[in-house]
């Protein structure tokens, strides 16, 4: 995902979406892996709502799902303005 979407230029990541996935992806993962580090580095070390960083993994097919209906209207569009040409 980081190589497609550093490798993508500014327009390809709009237009299919990659700052939707990335995000997502980030945001699913960042908090269950800061949790993690703390139990290693500190393990007596209680952090927050910690029992519900898991819940933020539902964000990756979340934001996949809503990345792949922005690529196909956006597909949809550029199909129309074809066709009518």
């Amino acid at each position: 995902m980081l190589h497609s979407y550093l490798k993508a230029t500014s327009l390809e990541r709009a237009r299919y979406g990659l700052r939707i996935e990335l995000a997502g992806i980030l945001l699913g993962i960042l908090p269950v892996t800061i949790e993690v580090v703390f139990r290693i580095i500190m393990p007596r070390l209680v952090l927050p709502g910690a029992d519900f960083y898991y819940l933020t993994v539902v964000l990756i097919p979340v934001a996949l799902v809503v990345a792949i209906m922005r690529q196909q209207s956006v597909m949809e569009v550029v199909d129309g303005a074809f066709s009518h040409s």
